[in-house]
């Protein structure tokens, strides 16, 4: 359906984030990210490889998250009609990258009150009439009141609640919208590597829809669904909403292109609000992930028992970021040649967002297998 929203500018603004070896502690860029970083180590050698052999053959350990400099807590926004604050901070990405696991471990923080549930989806739960759609029109006033209500009345800031809805990322008119009604909001999203996120979203469609009755493989479900996408973009022509709603409709391929979302969220909110964190670095060091959305939330950096971080909470076969160290299988090599091709350019473009220092850098195993 054609979009009357002009396309927004792209606010983007931020220092280039510096990666150094050795620590870091105790120094604040001018992006108020700290990163540590070394060499990456090649756990598994391959032959010199380009392209998609690169993508399936190179194994590379990936360190720890970077570690933003502790913040303060936002302020608390009061709500003219609760008369408590508004939501601080909003989980809004991505499906099949871990936000259940970190739901559930962020949830038992001492300064974190959650809403009532996990995925509210308020503002694109219906996909006939989305709440924020257009975004020049506020949401009624009396359905957002409603929204507030699944929240806890907190009045002080030292305490914070948020919402943890991961389709939020790629809803086009979401950022205009909560930037109006909750303009302090910090942001946290969650990216996995698109290929193996994709297969992830393919295997649980295929677990509770039985996409196989349509679509016998996910071979075949790429034949016939990545020219579409593909045809949508081309029609959007560079328009970042339209893009990014291109992207929604195709929740299995098209949820998998980050970079457009992300700078249309960054039109709304200042880079220093918007974090980005990864799956595979949650995978092999859970608590720096945990500690680096704890210091951008501005609460206590608390430590978590191994048990807490390991644990997975979800219950399809291969859901969780425990499965993001193995790859999924995929028969047909062609089929991943075509994902391949089509997300390449995506991930450069994520890449020139986090040379730019407006997202956190991008996993080692990214940079080697996408040949960044």
């Amino acid at each position: 359906m054609p979009l009357p929203v002009p396309l927004l500018g792209v606010a983007l603004c931020g220092a280039l984030w510096t990666a150094r070896a050795g620590s870091c502690a105790g120094r604040e860029d001018s992006r108020d990210q700290c990163v540590r970083s070394s060499a990456p180590r090649l756990l598994q050698t391959s032959p010199l490889a380009s392209g998609l052999a690169a993508w399936e053959t190179l194994k590379v350990q990936d360190g720890p998250a970077a570690l933003p400099p502790q913040r303060a807590p936002p302020p608390c926004d009061v709500s003219a009609a609760t008369g408590a604050c508004l939501p601080g901070f909003m989980v809004i990405g991505m499906q099949k990258s871990g936000t259940s696991s970190l739901f559930n471990i962020l949830s038992t923080h001492p300064q974190v009150r959650p809403a009532s549930k996990k995925e509210l989806l308020f503002f694109n739960g219906n996909f006939e009439r989305l709440r924020c759609s257009p975004p020049s029109t506020r949401p009624d006033d009396v359905e957002f009141l409603q929204y507030l209500g699944s929240f806890p009345q907190l009045h002080d800031s030292a305490v914070l609640t948020g919402e943890f809805s991961a389709t939020y990322m790629h809803c086009w008119c979401c950022p205009s919208a909560m930037h109006r009604l909750m303009p302090g909001l910090r942001l946290v999203t969650q990216l996995r590597d698109p290929i193996e996120r994709a297969r992830s979203r393919w295997n649980e469609q295929h677990n509770w829809f039985k996409l196989t009755e349509t679509h016998g493989s996910f071979e075949e479900y790429i034949d016939l669904e990545l020219p579409k996408l593909q045809a949508c973009l081309e029609t959007a022509d560079g328009k970042l909403e339209e893009e990014v709603h291109c992207a929604d409709q195709s929740n299995v391929l098209g949820l998998s292109l980050y970079d457009s979302a992300i700078r249309l969220w960054l039109s709304q909110y200042e880079p220093r609000n918007f974090l980005v964190t990864y799956l595979e670095q949650l995978a092999v060091d859970p608590q720096s992930v945990v500690s680096a959305i704890q210091r951008h939330l501005g609460i206590d950096d608390r430590r978590y028992a191994p048990e807490v971080l390991s644990k997975k909470y979800n219950a399809e076969g291969a859901y969780g970021w425990k499965a993001a160290s193995a790859s999924l299988y995929v028969q047909s090599s062609t089929g991943l040649q075509m994902l391949y091709d089509f997300y390449r350019p995506h991930m450069q473009s994520l890449k020139t967002l986090a040379d730019d220092g407006l997202i956190s850098p991008l996993p080692r195993s990214w940079i080697a297998r996408w040949k960044l």
